[in-house]
């Protein structure tokens, strides 16, 4: 019967052991070993047997471990909520901090966009202002060159003037003294047949007076080819004097529309 109890105390022993392991996570260090004495009976000689008592068995000492400090088993459930909460909050920390990263880039982006459009603002205001300038130069340089254009062609049309009056005054002045020096020579002419019929006497008279009327028609018709030439040269004069003032008005005008031209040209140049 001793056996049947050191079995019994060893599998108590580790039934013991088992349920501390299983509640308080790793054993703790194995206590000391207890010494189980068993005493077996005396061996017998002959046929008859006898079974002698044994000794009272040992008291079997199971010396417990230190009670483990409680750990309280968490609810799996409330362990899950809370591990979701942390990442919920965890996640939206990282949200915020992302986004106010963006914020702050966007923020930037912005700034250096309106930087950009100020600047390109600037630069184009400054353009405007120089391309402004030189078109007020140009138009300055433009009205002068015409003003100068305009003053010479009339500078140009008084002389041209000046010099139609000389030449129709000095032409007044010919056809006078041509006509001073026909009378005077005519005169002369008259004089002279006057003289010499005198001096032939009246027997002579018939013959004189066609002699001098011959020489009358002769001077009416030089007086006259004369005069006719006078005219022609007076007329051409004229004509010549007609065309060089149209001619010059054409110069003018068409200066004018050069003038325009370029002109609107280069305001067309500015402009692009």
């Amino acid at each position: 019967m001793t056996w049947l109890r050191v079995s019994a105390a060893l599998a108590a022993m580790f039934f013991v052991g088992c349920t501390v392991h299983s509640t308080t996570g790793p054993a703790d260090p194995p206590p000391q070993e207890q010494t189980v004495v068993v005493q077996d009976p005396a061996p017998t000689s002959g046929t008859e047997v006898v079974v002698q008592e044994p000794a009272p068995a040992p008291v079997v000492v199971v010396q417990e471990p230190a009670p483990a400090p409680a750990v309280e088993a968490a609810n799996p459930a409330d362990a899950r909520r809370a591990a979701a909460a942390q990442r919920r909050a965890e996640r939206d920390a990282a949200q915020q901090a992302a986004r106010e990263a963006r914020e702050a880039a966007a923020a930037e982006r912005r700034a250096a966009r309106d930087a950009r459009a100020a600047e390109q603002a600037a630069a184009r205001e400054a353009r405007q202002a120089e391309q402004q300038a030189r078109r007020e130069a140009h138009r300055a340089e433009q009205q002068a060159a015409r003003e100068a254009r305009e003053a010479a062609a009339a500078e140009r049309r008084t002389a041209h003037l000046a010099a139609l009056a000389a030449q129709r005054e000095a032409r007044a002045a010919r056809a006078a003294a041509q006509a001073a020096a026909r009378e005077a020579r005519r005169a002369e002419q008259q004089a002279a047949r006057e003289a010499r019929a005198a001096s032939m006497g009246m027997g002579m008279g018939s013959a004189m007076g066609s002699a001098m009327n011959r020489e009358e028609r002769r001077e009416n018709q030089d007086a006259q080819r004369d005069a006719r030439r006078d005219s022609m040269d007076a007329q051409r004069e004229e004509r010549r004097e007609t065309m060089d003032a149209e001619r010059e008005e054409r110069r003018e005008a068409q200066d004018a529309r050069s003038s325009m031209g370029s002109g609107m040209g280069s305001g067309m140049d500015d402009d692009d």
